[in-house]
C-alpha cells in the first residue's frame, strides 16, 4: 500500500487548473493508465492481507504471485507510458498544506485566550503564498473550474485536539520536522516494546521497507502525525483499556479519519475479550474534554467547522472513484457519500459476522471505504494496512505469538545484501532530490557499502548473525528519524515548482542510439562523429530545475531543455570538450539494436527487457529459493530496484542482461556466455570488472563453466577484434571513460588532480589485487565478493553513479543463484 501511494504522489504529473486572484493553482492530474496501475497496487495489496490471515503454502504462493505482477506491471507502465509520453513535467516540491497553516495558527490564536473556531486564517494562508495547496471551495458541485471559485477554507475546520497537538511546537518553538519526528519516533518506539516475536526482531526490516512514505511523509511533509502516532500507541496497549481509550479519543478528534478505524478496532477488541467499558470510556472523556468547551463556547462555528467538507462544495482530488471528475464525468457529493457510508456499514456487519476468518485483516475494511470517498486523498487509508500489522503484532492475537519464540535471521547474507539496497537507495534518493551533495562524501559512502564485503571476511559471515540485534538498529532507526526530522526542517524549502524533462535524452543516450543504427546498417560506429545528428534531433535535450512558486503562470509549451553535450576533461591541455562520438565499447550499441529495428524508445525498450528479466528471476527464485525475501529487499530498497532503473535506460538494459547472463549460466552457459560479453562490454568499469564475475560463476557452476567462459572470450574477441580492424578510433573512443574525466560522474583524479593515466594503472592493479582475494575467499565471501567492482571502479577516472547501483543489484542477485545456499 505504502509503495503503490509513494508511486501516485511521486510520479503522477501536476496541471494547470487556472489562477484564483492571480495566482496559479496546480493540481495533480493522473492520466487513466496511471491512475489504474495504482489502484491495481492497491487492490494487490488488500488481497494479500485478507489472504494472509488463512496461512497455507497456497496462499503464500498466490500473494507471491500477485506481489511479482505488482511490480512488472508498475515497470512497464513507468518505462513505457511514463517516461515516453511526457516531454516536460512539473510537480509541486516543499511548503505546507493549508491544513498544517490552519491549525498552527489556530493553535497560536487559542495561547492568546481567543476562540480558533471564532478566528479567520486567510492573513495567514494569504501571507505563506501555497494557493495550490489550499482547499477551494466552488459555487457548484459539478463542472470545476476556476472561475466557479468562490474561496478557499480559511477557517478552522477540525476537531479541538489538531490545534492542541501544536501548542508544544508554538510554545518551545520547535520546528514541524522535528517535532513531528519525536512524537512519531516515540510511538513507534512504545509499538515495539509491546511486540510479539517474531515481529518484534522483524521490526527494523519492517520500518526499512516504509521509510520512504510511512516514516517520511509524516514527518517531512504532511501533518498527520498528530492521529497516527496516538493510534499505534492506542492499538499497542489496548491491554490498559483506559489509556488505549484515552488515545483514541484524542486521535479522532484530530482527524476524523481515525474514528473510521476505531469502529471496526472495536469489533475486534470485543472478540479479543479486551475490556471495552474502560475503552469507550477513555474514548468518551478525551474527546469530550477537548472538544466540548468549544461546543459549549461556539456550538454554530464548532458544527459548521466539523462539518465543513460535507456541506461544502469542495473539489473532489486523491486517487478513487471521483477522480473520474478529472476525465468530465461528475458524479453527485451525495453518491460519494452515501457509497462510502454503505461500505462502512456492510464492512461492520461483515466483519462483525466473520471476524473468527477475518481477524486483524478486517481492518483494511476501511480503506475500500475511502476509494468511494468524495475526496480520497491517499493519506486517508494508506495507514489501514500498517495499522492492521501492529494490531495482530502487539494486541489481536490473544496470546498466540509467544515471546518465547525468538525470531533469527537465517541467513546473515540475505540481511546485508538488503542493507546495501537499502542505503543506495537512500543515497540515489538524496542525489535526485537534493542538490549539491559533496562527491567526496559520496565516494566515502560507496566505500562503505564496498567494505562490508571486506568486514564479512574479517568477522566471518557466518559468525555475523552474532551481531545482529533488532533492538538496537530499531533505536538507530528511530534515532535517524529523529535527526533527519531536525535536519529536514532546517532545509526544507519553500514551496517551489520542480521541473524536470522525461521524453527528452542526453547527449549520450542519443549517440548510443545513432550508433546502433549504424551497426544496423553494417558500419562502425567509432567512424561517425554525431555531433550534428544530435543536435538535430528533437528529443535531445536535458532539464531538471527548481523555480519559487510565484503568480507567474508556467508554460511548458515556452520551456526549451538545455542542449548540452557530455563533456570530457582533457588532462594535458586542461580544457573541457564536447563528447560527440560513441564512448562506449561495442556491446551498448548492439544491445540496442531491438529497440532500433523496432523503433522503440529507450524506455520503452528498457522497461520490457527490465520487466522479463525480474520475472524470469521472480520465477525462478518463486521455484527453488524464498520469494519472501526477494520481494522483502525489492520493496526495501525499491528506490533503486525499481524507480532509479526505470528513469535510467541504458543503465537497465545493461543489468538486465547481466542478471539474465547469471541467471542462464545454470541452463544454457553457451547463451550465458554471449550475454555476459555482450553486457560487459559496454561501460570500460564493468569490462574491468570481469573478473569477479567469472570467479562467480566458476565456483558456482563449476560443471559449466567451460562452455560460459568459450563462448565468453570467443564471443568477445569476435566483437573487439571486429571493431578494432575497422575503425583506428576504436581504442581511444571505447575506453575514453577510463583516460578521460567526464563531467556528471565521480571524479577523484581530478579532486586530488591526478593524472587519469596513473589512476587506470591502479585501478587495473587493484583488479587484480581484489580479483586474487576473492579467488582465494570464495568460500567465505560468497556473493559479497561482487561488491568489490566498487573499489576499482573508485579509483578509476570516472565513475556513473548508476554502475555503483549495478554492482549492488548483482550481488544482491547473486545470492539467491547461489548453488549451495539452502532454501531458507
Amino acid at each position: 500500500m505504502g509503495f503503490a501511494v509513494y508511486y501516485y504522489i511521486t510520479l503522477v504529473p501536476y496541471s494547470y487548473f487556472g489562477s484564483y486572484r492571480g495566482w496559479p493553482i496546480y493540481i495533480q492530474s493522473p492520466p487513466l493508465w496511471m491512475l489504474i496501475t495504482y489502484l491495481f497496487l492497491v487492490i494487490i495489496s488488500i488481497i494479500a492481507i485478507f489472504m494472509s490471515v488463512n496461512i497455507n503454502k497456497k496462499n503464500i504462493k498466490i500473494i507471491q504471485l500477485l506481489t511479482l505482477s505488482g511490480i512488472i506491471s508498475l515497470i512497464l507502465s513507468v518505462g513505457i507510458l511514463y517516461m515516453s509520453s511526457y516531454k516536460i513535467i512539473y510537480t509541486l516540491v516543499g511548503g505546507y498544506s493549508d491544513s498544517y497553516i490552519i491549525q498552527i495558527s489556530a493553535a497560536k490564536t487559542l495561547l492568546k485566550l481567543q476562540n480558533p473556531y471564532s478566528s479567520n486564517y486567510l492573513q495567514y494562508l494569504i501571507f505563506k503564498e501555497s494557493y495550490p495547496y489550499y482547499t477551494y471551495i466552488f459555487k457548484y458541485p459539478y463542472g470545476y473550474s476556476n472561475n466557479k471559485i468562490i474561496g478557499f477554507v480559511s477557517s478552522y475546520d477540525y476537531l479541538g485536539f489538531a490545534m492542541l497537538y501544536y501548542i508544544p511546537k508554538v510554545l518551545l518553538n520547535i520546528p514541524k520536522g522535528f517535532y513531528d519526528a519525536i512524537i512519531y519516533s516515540l510511538a513507534l518506539f512504545l509499538a515495539y516494546r509491546k511486540m510479539q516475536e517474531p515481529y518484534k526482531s522483524l521490526f527494523p526490516l519492517i520500518l526499512s521497507s516504509a521509510s520512504f512514505i510511512f516514516i517520511g511523509e509524516p514527518v517531512l511533509f504532511s501533518p498527520i502525525v498528530g492521529w497516527i502516532a496516538l493510534v499505534i500507541i492506542a492499538i499497542a496497549y489496548s491491554d490498559h483499556p483506559l489509556l488505549s481509550g484515552l488515545l483514541f479519543g484524542l486521535a479522532v478528534s484530530y482527524r476524523e479519519t481515525a474514528g473510521v478505524f476505531f469502529i471496526f478496532y472495536l469489533i475486534a477488541l470485543y472478540y479479543e475479550k479486551y475490556n471495552m467499558k474502560n475503552i469507550i470510556y477513555g474514548f468518551l472523556i478525551s474527546s469530550l474534554l477537548v472538544n466540548l468547551p468549544f461546543l459549549i463556547l461556539s456550538p454554530n462555528e464548532f458544527i459548521k467547522g466539523a462539518l465543513l467538507p460535507l456541506t461544502f462544495n469542495l473539489m473532489p482530488i486523491g486517487a478513487g472513484l471521483s477522480t473520474l471528475t478529472q476525465y468530465g464525468i461528475y458524479l453527485p457529493k451525495i453518491l460519494y457519500t452515501s457509497l462510502f457510508l454503505s461500505i462502512i456499514i456492510i464492512g461492520l456487519v461483515i466483519y462483525a459476522k466473520y471476524y473468527s476468518k477475518l481477524k486483524y485483516a478486517g481492518l483494511v475494511l476501511p480503506a475500500i471505504a475511502f476509494l468511494f470517498y468524495y475526496r480520497p486523498l491517499p493519506f486517508y487509508y494508506m495507514w489501514f494496512p500498517l495499522f492492521s500489522l501492529i494490531a495482530y503484532s502487539t494486541s489481536i492475537n490473544g496470546g498466540k505469538l509467544k515471546n518465547t519464540t525468538k525470531y533469527k535471521i537465517i541467513d546473515i547474507d540475505w540481511f546485508i545484501m538488503t542493507y546495501e539496497l537499502l542505503i543506495i537507495s537512500l543515497i540515489l534518493f538524496l542525489i535526485r532530490y537534493v542538490s549539491n551533495i559533496s562527491s567526496l562524501v559520496l565516494i566515502i559512502g560507496f566505500i562503505g557499502l564496498a567494505s562490508i564485503s571486506i568486514i564479512a571476511h574479517l568477522l566471518e559471515t557466518n559468525k555475523l548473525s552474532e551481531y545482529y540485534k533488532p533492538k538496537y538498529i530499531t533505536y538507530i532507526i528511530l534515532v535517524s528519524l529523529i535527526i533527519a526530522g531536525a535536519f529536514a526542517s532546517r532545509f526544507t524549502p519553500g514551496l517551489s515548482i520542480y521541473i524536470s524533462s522525461k521524453a527528452y535524452q542526453s547527449s549520450q543516450n542519443l549517440i548510443i542510439e545513432l550508433a546502433s543504427s549504424e551497426i544496423v546498417k553494417l558500419h562502425n560506429p567509432y567512424n561517425v562523429n554525431y555531433y550534428y545528428y544530435v543536435l538535430k534531433n528533437p528529443s535531445f535535450g536535458y532539464l531538471s530545475q527548481t523555480l519559487p512558486y510565484n503568480n507567474t503562470i508556467i508554460n511548458l509549451t515556452k520551456i526549451d531543455p538545455q542542449k548540452e553535450f557530455s563533456i570530457y576533461f582533457d588532462y594535458k591541455n586542461k580544457s573541457w570538450n564536447n563528447v560527440t562520438v560513441y564512448n562506449f565499447l561495442p556491446g551498448l550499441a548492439l544491445l540496442y539494436i531491438p529497440a532500433s529495428l523496432f523503433s522503440l524508445s529507450a524506455h520503452a525498450y528498457s522497461s520490457i527487457i527490465y520487466a522479463i528479466t525480474l520475472l524470469l528471476l521472480g520465477l525462478f527464485i518463486y521455484k527453488h529459493k524464498d520469494m519472501n525475501l526477494f520481494l522483502i529487499s525489492i520493496f526495501i530498497g525499491f528506490f533503486a530496484t525499481i524507480l532509479y532503473f526505470s528513469f535510467n535506460a541504458m543503465l537497465t538494459i545493461i543489468l538486465s542482461f547481466l542478471i539474465l547472463s547469471l541467471l542462464l549460466a545454470k541452463y544454457s552457459p553457451t547463451l550465458s556466455g554471449i550475454f555476459y560479453s555482450l553486457s560487459i562490454l559496454t561501460y570500460p568499469d564493468i569490462f574491468i570488472s570481469a573478473p569477479f564475475y567469472i570467479i562467480f560463476i566458476y565456483y558456482n557452476y563449476k560443471l559449466k563453466f567451460k562452455r560460459f567462459l568459450t563462448s565468453f572470450l570467443i564471443t568477445s574477441s569476435l566483437l573487439i577484434l571486429a571493431f578494432y580492424l575497422t575503425s583506428n578510433n576504436f581504442i581511444n573512443y571505447s575506453f575514453m571513460q577510463l583516460i578521460y574525466y567526464i563531467k556528471d560522474d565521480i571524479n577523484l583524479g581530478l579532486l586530488l588532480n591526478l593524472n587519469p593515466i596513473i589512476l587506470l594503472v591502479v585501478g587495473i592493479t587493484l583488479t587484480a589485487i581484489l580479483s586474487i582475494y576473492y579467488y582465494y575467499n570464495f568460500n567465505k565471501i560468497k556473493e559479497l565478493g561482487l561488491l568489490l567492482p566498487i573499489f576499482t571502479s573508485l579509483s578509476l577516472p570516472s565513475l556513473s553513479l548508476g554502475l555503483i547501483s549495478i554492482f549492488i543489484m548483482l550481488a544482491f542477485v547473486s545470492y539467491f543463484l547461489l548453488e549451495q545456499k539452502p532454501v531458507v
